[in-house]
């Protein structure tokens, strides 16, 4: 079979961080003190917090305060926003069986929204 050629994603670049052309082994090996200086810390404070936990936290209390089918199905949203934002921001590439999955869970998605909305104007 014929081989596919990969590239990594682009990076978008943090001051003082190591450069998304850098090998994997310098990253991690001998320039992996990037993240004990202060700007470093920082970073990581961010990603950690600003970037993970907070918005996770959002998340999980306005999913708390909504309807149980109507949550689920904006948990599908996640990875399809992901995915858009890995394309938009990343220059990701998206496969084909990516493009298939995606296009099911929005598929899913109108599904479920238009037979909840059919459903509530018969019952009401």
């Amino acid at each position: 079979g014929s081989s596919a050629s990969r590239t990594a994603p682009a990076a978008i670049p943090i001051s003082g961080l190591p450069s998304s052309s850098t090998s994997r082994d310098s990253v991690f090996g001998s320039t992996a003190g990037w993240f004990a200086d202060p700007h470093g810390l920082r970073v990581v404070a961010y990603l950690a917090v600003g970037a993970t936990v907070l918005p996770y936290l959002i998340w999980i209390r306005g999913i708390a305060s909504t309807a149980p089918a109507l949550a689920t199905t904006l948990t599908l949203t996640e990875p399809l926003t992901a995915t858009l934002l890995g394309l938009l921001l990343l220059d990701e590439t998206v496969t084909p069986l990516a493009s298939t999955g995606a296009g099911l869970i929005a598929l899913g998605m109108l599904l479920t929204v238009t037979e909840a909305a059919r459903l509530s104007r018969r019952s009401g």
